[in-house]
């Protein structure tokens, strides 16, 4: 499995690394193991990610959207659905 840094995955879901350590210190994301002090993340952290942001631009709060098994249910279902990246899965969403 592919380890990323925060950078990597930054650049990848389109977010500044200090909103994914903060994601991860309010428990939105799971704490990431650690290779010589740095954060290193599998990627089911990239649909996690993506989950939150989708269910952002839905309108949902960070407190919501950790309270509710949205990101878990959600994030194991896009990445059993097939070989799309997180983004291209939420295009195709629709409300």
């Amino acid at each position: 499995m592919p380890e990323l840094t925060i950078s990597e995955v930054a650049r990848q879901v389109g977010l500044q690394a200090s909103a994914i350590r903060y994601y991860e210190r309010i428990g939105l994301l799971p704490r990431a193991p650690r290779i010589s002090g740095q954060r290193r993340y599998d990627t089911t952290a990239l649909y996690r990610l993506a989950i939150i942001q989708r269910a952002r631009q839905l309108g949902f709060t960070l407190t919501e959207i950790r309270h509710c098994s949205l990101v878990s249910a959600t994030s194991l279902a896009l990445r059993n659905a097939g070989e799309r990246s997180p983004k291209e899965s939420l295009r195709s969403w629709t409300i």
